[in-house]
């Protein structure tokens, strides 16, 4: 069996732990993961790591008092990584004489880690130990051959178009929402559809794919979904389906080859939509984006804008890859929801740009946001939390800030719906923002509003039907 190099992941912060341990085994190490310095020590002891990467600032024992334990009871020889922030005061000389050989800069990408426990290891040395994981592959799924573009009876390839699509949609609704015979039903209803047409069998008019990996968010969290389908090399689409709000919303994530090529997102919220994206990039303004709009056209709004010489293709792919990142986030922040993959290149829909996803890194900064989420919510707790002016002072604010800060006036009252409104922000932006103008006292919340949460509420407030990035 492949030997495997150990490694062990001391942070406090459950983003950070699973981030780096999906990485890390999918580049074939084994992971050893602990939640504290405590823990750590005890991990160390038991699993002999080759390697330790370490949170430096952690509740109890933070990154130095754990070096120290480590060389005192003589508990592991590994080489130490520290992962630590920009502010983070390391004592970098006395932490180098007991073991730590290196360290990287949260946020850091896939890549960046990959590369300082490759290089650390290949320096400082282990031991191999045997393999203790194992892979599980996904069942292929059976896909029923297309029709023709006609039959024998003389029905029109239209009209077969039509129940296919109607099928498809129907398959995907039924088996988001956990009916576990979603086909037999899609088959039922479009039978009935189907009578009035000459007759031909039903098989042949509707492909109607089995889903071959579906599950409950509860369950099974979604990261490791995306992580098995880029291991796997799978092609198809991931659709979700949120369940935490009247109109849940739903998102489409289309995979070729593992990689993520496409998001597609309806009834999310407003300030998600594409056209916001090139607001808030000061691309075009409010009425050239209300201009195009109205003007009759199918092609995506992103397309429109492009033949309008308003914005460049360059513009275009990097809104969408923002819109994308911004979806990403959404859907693995939810905590309630169910997920099918539909394997297939047919799928896809055909690309308009190629932005240029990278699974790893979409998680990486989707789960960055989620733990910021957390520290933002303890301020600006909902959409429909007010602020009012505390302090117009505008020393050592930074460009955004003061846009933000220029928005209130003098005993003026206005949620972070008010704000996204009238400053073109998106959602996470707007509440960071509020969030700092809190903490240096500039303005200051009103009131709680009702019960709920940002990292719950993906799927509340204000909502638009949209379509999202297709690449």
């Amino acid at each position: 069996m492949a030997a495997l190099r150990r490694i062990l992941v001391v942070d406090d912060s459950p983003t950070i732990r699973r981030v780096v341990s999906q990485v890390l085994r999918q580049a074939g190490y084994d992971v050893a993961t602990a939640d504290d310095a405590e823990a750590g020590i005890q991990e160390a002891r038991a699993v002999k790591p080759d390697l330790i990467l370490l949170d430096f600032v952690m509740p109890g024992m933070n990154g130095y008092q754990f070096v120290k334990r480590l060389d005192a009871e003589d508990v592991s020889e590994a080489p130490i990584v520290l992962m630590t922030t920009r502010t983070d005061q390391v004592p970098e000389g006395a932490l180098r004489a007991l073991g730590v050989v290196d360290s990287i800069t949260k946020p850091f990408s896939p890549d960046a880690i990959l590369a300082v426990v490759a290089h650390c290891l290949e320096k400082h040395g282990g031991q191999q130990r045997a393999e203790t994981t194992r892979v599980t592959s996904l069942a292929h799924a059976d896909h029923v051959p297309d029709p023709g573009a006609g039959d024998s009876a003389g029905t029109p390839g239209r009209a077969d178009d039509v129940l296919r699509t109607v099928a498809r949609l129907l398959v995907d609704a039924l088996g988001a929402r956990g009916v576990d015979d979603a086909d037999a039903v899609a088959t039922s209803i479009c039978a009935d559809l189907r009578a009035g047409l000459p007759a031909v069998p039903l098989h042949e008019a509707l492909p109607l794919p089995r889903p071959c990996l579906a599950g409950d968010l509860a369950a099974v969290p979604l990261p490791e979904v995306l992580q098995l389908l880029k291991f796997q090399g799978q092609t198809g689409v991931l659709l979700v389906a949120l369940t935490n709000a009247a109109s849940p919303p739903r998102f489409e994530i289309a995979v070729r080859h593992g990689m993520i090529v496409g998001v597609r997102a309806r009834d999310v919220r407003s300030d998600l939509l594409l056209g916001n994206y090139f607001l808030a990039g000061g691309l075009v303004s409010r009425a050239q984006l209300d201009a195009v709009l109205h003007k009759p056209s199918a092609a995506p709004i992103g397309q429109r804008l492009v033949e309008a010489g308003l914005v460049t293709t360059e513009q275009l792919r990097r809104c969408v890859g923002a819109q994308a990142q911004d979806l990403m986030t959404e859907v693995l922040r939810a905590r309630h929801g169910v997920f099918g993959l539909r394997r297939g290149d047919d799928l896809i829909e055909p690309p308009v740009i190629s932005p240029g996803f990278s699974v790893d890194g979409m998680l990486f900064e989707a789960l960055r946001r989620i733990d910021e989420w957390a520290v933002i919510e303890t301020q600006v707790p909902h959409l429909d939390a007010r602020f009012a002016l505390m302090s117009d002072d505008i020393t050592d604010l930074a460009p955004d800030e003061l846009e933000v800060l220029s928005v209130f006036k003098d005993g003026e009252v206005l949620s972070v719906r008010d704000v996204l409104r009238v400053a073109s922000l998106r959602a996470f932006d707007a509440c960071r923002l509020l969030y700092r103008l809190c903490m240096v006292r500039r303005l200051v919340r009103i009131d709680d509003g009702p019960a709920a949460n940002l990292v719950d509420d993906a799927g509340e407030g204000a909502r638009a039907r949209s379509s999202g990035a297709s690449a």
